[in-house]
C-alpha cells in the first residue's frame, strides 16, 4: 500500500505557491501529517512536518508573523491532499499559524502548525441588526463578512429580532447558545458549516472490514470510535454505514462529529480515525 499512497503539499513561499507532489522521492522529502477536524472547531488543525525542505524555503516559512490583534497578517497558505491514485482529496487547507525548524541534521526538518478561519474569527468585527430575522439569514452575513461559502444544512430558525456587534467568534458562540445543542455551527474545508447534528445527509459512505474499517469500532456514551485506511472523502457532518461482522448490534447509520487524518510519506501511518454519533 506504501507505494500507492498519494500525497501532494502545496505551500506559500513568500508570494509564490509551491506544489510537493509525486517529485517527492526525486527531492528525497518526505511529509508526515495530523489533521483535526471537528464540529466543535473555528477551523480544521493541522501539523506538517516536512523532512528535507530546502533552506531557502525553511527560512521564508519561518519568518512567518504569529501575534494576533485587530490588524493580523495574512497567514501563508498551505494546502494538503492524501489518499490514492483514483481517490485523492484536499484533506487540509488555511492558514500557517507557527513554525519550528531543526536544521542541525542532515535531513533538515519544518514542522507546520496550521488553523483555518481562526484569525478571522476572533478579529473581524461584524455588526448585525435584523427584525425579524432568522439564522439562515444571520449565518449568510456572517460568511460575506469572514468572505467564506456557506454551506447551510440546518432547519432554519426564526426570531422576532437579531442584534449583535462584535467579532466573528463572539457571533458564532452566541449563534451555537440560540441553537441549544441542536444545530452545529463550525467552520471545516474553508467553509461556514451550519448542520442538524442529529439528522442524517445526502451522501452516506460505507465503513466496513471491506472497504478498510481496522478493527472493531469501540463504543462510548454518545457513539463510537473507530479506525480506518485514511479516506479522503470522510468529512465532518457526513454520514457512514457502519458494517461491524463481529459486534453486529454497533452497525447502523452514524453522523461524523470528530475526524482525524495521520499519514506519512515514509512509515505505516496512513489512517483515519472517527467519533460519529449514530442515527438509526
Amino acid at each position: 500500500m506504501l507505494n500507492k499512497r498519494k500525497v501532494s503539499l502545496s505551500l506559500q513561499i513568500g508570494n509564490i505557491v509551491k506544489t510537493y507532489s509525486d517529485n517527492l522521492s526525486i527531492n528525497n522529502l518526505a511529509i508526515d501529517f495530523n489533521i483535526t477536524k471537528s464540529m466543535g472547531n473555528y477551523g480544521d488543525k493541522a501539523s506538517i512536518t516536512v523532512t528535507g525542505l530546502p533552506l531557502e524555503d525553511i527560512a521564508s516559512l519561518t519568518s512567518v508573523i504569529t501575534s494576533i490583534g485587530k490588524n493580523p497578517p495574512p497567514r501563508n497558505y498551505i494546502a494538503l491532499s492524501a489518499g490514492y491514485p483514483e481517490n485523492m482529496n484536499t484533506i487540509y487547507q488555511g492558514g500557517l499559524f507557527s513554525v519550528s525548524s531543526n536544521i542541525d541534521k542532515p535531513d533538515m526538518q519544518v514542522t507546520l502548525e496550521c488553523l483555518g478561519g481562526f484569525d478571522a474569527s476572533r478579529t473581524i468585527e461584524i455588526e448585525i441588526n435584523l427584525k425579524p430575522a432568522s439564522l439562515s439569514a444571520i449565518a449568510a452575513q456572517l460568511a460575506s463578512k469572514l468572505n467564506m461559502p456557506l454551506l447551510f444544512l440546518a432547519t432554519d430558525k426564526n426570531y422576532k429580532s437579531f442584534s449583535y456587534k462584535g467579532n466573528c467568534y463572539g457571533l458564532i458562540n452566541e449563534l451555537k447558545m440560540k441553537a441549544e445543542g441542536s444545530i452545529a455551527i463550525y467552520m471545516s474545508d474553508g467553509k461556514i458549516i451550519i448542520d442538524n447534528i442529529n439528522q442524517p445527509g445526502s451522501n452516506v459512505i460505507l465503513v466496513s472490514s471491506g472497504s478498510g474499517l481496522i478493527g472493531s469500532p469501540q463504543v462510548t456514551i454518545q457513539g463510537v470510535n473507530f479506525k480506518t485506511l485514511l479516506n479522503p472523502n470522510y468529512a465532518v457532518g457526513a454520514c457512514v454505514q457502519l458494517i461491524s461482522g463481529k459486534l453486529p448490534l454497533l452497525s447502523g447509520l452514524y453522523k461524523i462529529i470528530n475526524l482525524n487524518h495521520q499519514g506519512s510519506t515514509r512509515a505505516n501511518n496512513f489512517f483515519s480515525n472517527i467519533f460519529a454519533r449514530k442515527l438509526q
